[in-house]
């Protein structure tokens, strides 16, 4: 599920994943909410498209909106230098959060049973393939080719169509509601740099934290951010919070880069609420898992991954 989500948005890849979660779980008779393993399983492919997605520059919209303030600073954020940054924590962020949800959903069982059928791939699932790749490795070398990685994006929309994958009725699929969201959070952003608000808020919040320790600033940063994830999506909070927290750089003793990325990638920890990130309340309308059970997973998994976010910044990746 991880891995999905850096190459798609975290939402997909959760849509993908869940279902295949809940046949296991019905072939195994444990689709209900009195089974650890179906909570542990269900959280388990929310939590990971949501730190997947932290990942690459496509996989969750703070990410881009992100790269998109540092780029108007005339700071571009290239694809491979943000996953440079973001994979090392993903990879023990993944790790972190497996242990916490064995913790605390033991399973009743010691293995698993599903039917197996092998089967070659279709034509159509050939060329989804192959698209795929292409589009890949064109976020890959936007360094050597020059193109931006919202360029590269287009790639597979051209494809899919052309050659017949897509059609005019999948258009209608798309989530026009959650692209209208990001756009107003971006427009929203915008507006408060424009009228210089961020910059007035930020003098404010700099005074409060000048004298304080940057471990101890980092981290109440990184909970402010997952704070307000937590009564907002985290794509409204990156759009608010990053151009709030960049005038801070200065002040701190941060670059801009490291600073942006840190906050970015804080607002997508929050794995408490349903209304957080889109995988987590994917994982919520399976009726498997119910607030109690969010809020008992997600508060530890926020609590350690916050820390060790700022952890690994303050001693690795601080310039």
């Amino acid at each position: 599920t991880a891995f999905l989500s850096m190459w798609m948005s975290n939402t997909a890849a959760a849509a993908i994943m869940i279902p295949i979660c809940v046949i296991v779980l019905r072939e195994n008779n444990l689709f209900h909410r009195q089974s650890r393993f179906a909570k542990g399983a269900v959280l388990a492919v929310a939590y990971a498209a949501t730190i997947g997605g932290i990942g690459s520059l496509v996989g969750s919209p703070p990410n881009a909106i992100a790269a998109k303030y540092l780029g108007e600073q005339n700071l571009p954020l290239e694809f491979v230098e943000w996953m440079i940054k973001a994979l090392p924590f993903v990879v023990l962020a993944l790790g972190f959060t497996w242990l916490l949800l064995f913790f605390f959903n033991r399973p009743e069982i010691d293995r698993i049973q599903f039917r197996y059928v092998e089967k070659r791939l279709s034509r159509p699932q050939k060329l989804i393939v192959l698209v795929f790749m292409l589009t890949a490795l064109g976020w890959l070398t936007t360094r050597y080719t020059g193109l931006s990685s919202s360029t590269i994006a287009l790639i597979p929309v051209i494809a899919l169509f052309s050659l017949g994958l897509l059609d005019e009725a999948d258009l209608s699929q798309i989530s026009w509601s959650t692209l209208l969201l990001f756009g107003g959070g971006l427009s929203l952003g915008s507006a408060i740099n424009q009228v210089n608000i961020d910059t007035w808020l930020a003098a404010i919040i700099q005074g409060w934290i000048i004298d304080i320790p940057l471990f101890a600033t980092l981290l109440i940063l990184v909970f402010f951010g997952i704070a307000v994830t937590m009564i907002a999506s985290n794509t409204a909070s990156a759009a608010i919070l990053i151009p709030l927290m960049l005038p801070l750089s200065s002040g701190l003793g941060i670059d801009m880069k490291s600073l942006a990325v840190l906050i970015a990638i804080g607002v997508s920890l929050d794995f408490m609420m349903p209304v957080g990130t889109p995988p987590s309340a994917i994982a919520y309308s399976t009726g498997v898992v119910n607030m109690r059970d969010m809020i008992k997973n997600g508060f530890m998994v926020n609590i350690g991954t916050g820390t060790l976010l700022v952890v690994l910044y303050y001693f690795f990746y601080l310039e």
